[in-house]
């Protein structure tokens, strides 16, 4: 039987900043690559750190969080990544959540060629969680 080795990536995201996040993400993701981790996972909403509350329904803020998570998958060459994002669960590009759209948690996995299955359970979550 072979070894699989996952890593758990311990990271304090902050909350709205999509690029300081997509390089806290990508730095972990080299280090359990270079550690020989065939899998890593990441935070809860690592992508826009938790919680997002409002800042999902700001224009292009769901639509931003999950371009960086296009541009992770295409960094996801040598280990699977498990990373939480915001999706509408629409399937559309809206880049906002309108009063009347759901929104969800996510988890992409990428696999190893650097593509993307963002498929699985999604769990709704308001914009005012934990208030």
């Amino acid at each position: 039987m072979a070894n699989v080795r996952i890593g758990l990536a311990q990271l304090n995201p902050t909350v709205g900043d999509l690029a300081g996040n997509r390089a806290l993400i990508s730095d972990a993701y080299r280090r359990a690559v270079e550690a020989g981790c065939h899998i890593v996972a990441f935070p809860e909403l690592s992508i826009t750190g938790y919680p997002p509350e409002d800042l999902v329904l700001k224009p292009g803020f769901v639509r931003d969080n999950r371009a960086v998570l296009q541009e992770l998958a295409a960094i996801t060459n040598d280990c699977v990544a498990i990373i939480g994002f915001v999706d509408t669960g629409s399937g559309a590009d809206t880049g906002t959540a309108d009063a009347g759209c759901n929104l969800f948690t996510g988890v992409g996995c990428e696999d190893t060629g650097g593509g993307s299955d963002t498929g699985g359970g999604r769990p709704w979550i308001g914009p005012h969680e934990g208030r």
